[in-house]
């Protein structure tokens, strides 16, 4: 199921965001990832338009 994101979803979104951006851009040091993790953090809940792919149990 596709869903809105809702504030409550910040914690995996951004656990999901630096996994993937650490392994798929692993030619770029991993402190470049933490070090935006902040400020990635504060731009998600903010964007326009954004969904969250819930896997029914």
């Amino acid at each position: 199921m596709i869903r809105r994101f809702e504030n409550k979803d910040l914690d995996q979104v951004m656990s999901i965001w630096l996994q993937v951006n650490m392994e798929s851009h692993s030619f770029i040091e991993a402190d470049y990832w933490k070090n935006n993790y902040e400020m990635i953090r504060e731009m998600i809940p903010k964007a326009e338009y954004r969904k969250i792919y819930h896997r029914m149990s």
